[in-house]
């Protein structure tokens, strides 16, 4: 069993966990060996980096703990305990997916909604936006309004069809309109 439960810039300070809380969720109190409840996190602490050859610097950088309760840290450590001979996965960057000439079709795995920012005149705005993986495990994300509202009523992991069928005019302007379909 794995006896940390909170990480501090590879740092566990029992005595800390009074003034460094996190909303919603839980801890292992070492004084106590109790768990107990977490609020919000305010304490904010230096953050040091590490080079590829062990090497400590200070930075400019400061964060709050990463709080992990006991029975979280003892459901990954099974993982943990696997972690060299696991094969990597799909990168998790996603490409944001223009859909430029009507007809153009993709396929791919629904993945949900994913919000994306945009600055726009120094504020900034959130854009809501369908997300998807392709047979070649290519995460794509687009915030074509019409396409999200029809995504948006799909289950997560639905296997979907995406065709840009042509632009309409809207009060704003124009929008592109698709047609999304499930396949089965």
């Amino acid at each position: 069993m794995l006896p940390s439960v909170i990480l501090n810039g590879g740092t566990s300070k029992a005595n800390t966990m009074a003034t460094k809380k996190s909303t919603y969720d839980e801890v292992f109190d070492t004084e106590t060996e109790q768990i107990a409840q977490v609020k919000e996190t305010e304490a904010l602490t230096p953050l040091d980096a590490v080079t590829s050859d062990g090497r400590e610097k200070e930075t400019e950088l400061s964060a709050s703990p990463v709080l992990i309760s006991k029975e979280r840290l003892n459901a990954i450590e099974d993982s943990l305990q696997k972690l060299e001979a696991m094969e990597s996965g799909i990168a998790l960057n996603a490409k944001y997916r223009e859909f430029d000439a009507t007809g153009e079709t993709v396929r791919g795995v629904y993945l949900g909604m994913k919000t994306i920012f945009k600055k726009d005149n120094g504020e900034v705005k959130p854009i809501e936006c369908a997300s998807w993986i392709d047979a070649a495990k290519q995460v794509w994300i687009c915030g074509a309004k019409i396409l999200v509202s029809q995504c948006s009523e799909l289950p997560q992991g639905t296997p979907v069809e995406i065709t840009y069928t042509e632009k309409v005019k809207v009060d704003m302007g124009f929008a592109k309109s698709f047609d999304v379909r499930p396949l089965y």
